[in-house]
């Protein structure tokens, strides 16, 4: 990605009683990347990736797409009991050049938990191409991820919309090409949504609640839902 990072961790990020807005730069930033771990106690964070470098002048077909909102490598996100978090992925917006909306949560070797109490919603980037390719962002990929959710959490995929050609939503929940999140819920709801497409041709393809790639033989996507815990896809 070619902007700027909003925050960069580059050890433990605690936000305790604090509102906090994290931005990646125009050019497909990242929101917030870690490294370690973030803890987020009775706070309110909204982080997002990044536009593409031609979201706001149509014609310039340079970029790469929008950004991704929270970006981590061997570090997890813990939203405690009266904390809030809303990530979204970049958006992109193009005239020739095909369009990708960005992840609003990616994780690789980390993954998060939402506590009691705890409130999380991701949604991937919008993409919009007058000519090209339109794919939207998905709200959450994790390679060897561990996902647990004992509050409320909501993951819906980026939309997409194309004139003359391809629209494909984005998913909720999206596996790497070879290892795969794993998804516990404990309690609460935790919902899992695809985006919606649309294109002239009326052949858009929606996006899915969760996708398990064909690639991997050995490892997938693990889903448990414990006595007192909800799944909702759609």
């Amino acid at each position: 990605k070619g902007g700027s990072i909003g925050i960069y961790a580059n050890g433990k990020l605690d936000l305790v009683n604090a509102t906090v807005t994290a931005t990646g730069g125009f050019g497909g930033g990242t929101g917030i990347y870690a490294n370690d771990d973030v803890n987020i106690k009775n706070s309110k964070l909204i982080a997002s990736g990044g536009a593409s470098g031609s979201q706001q002048v149509v014609g310039n077909d340079e970029s790469t797409g929008g950004g991704y909102g929270i970006h981590t490598e061997y570090a997890k996100v813990i939203v405690g009991e009266g904390s809030e978090v809303i990530a979204t992925g970049g958006s992109d917006k193009t005239e020739n050049r095909d369009a990708r909306g960005g992840t609003a949560l990616d994780f690789y070797q980390g993954g998060y938990e939402v506590q009691k109490g705890g409130k999380l919603t991701a949604m991937g980037g919008k993409a919009e191409s007058e000519k090209g390719k339109a794919t939207g962002g998905t709200a959450l990929v994790g390679s060897y991820s561990g996902i647990v959710s004992a509050g409320e959490t909501t993951l819906i995929g980026g939309n997409a919309k194309s004139g003359s050609g391809e629209a494909v939503a984005g998913d909720g929940i999206n596996g790497d090409s070879y290892y795969f999140p794993e998804v516990t819920v404990k309690d609460g709801t935790f919902t899992a949504l695809g985006g919606k497409a649309e294109n002239a041709s009326n052949t858009a393809t929606n996006g899915n609640s969760i996708y398990i790639s064909p690639y991997g033989n050995e490892e997938r996507t693990e889903l448990k839902v414990e006595k007192g815990g909800t799944f909702i896809t759609a």
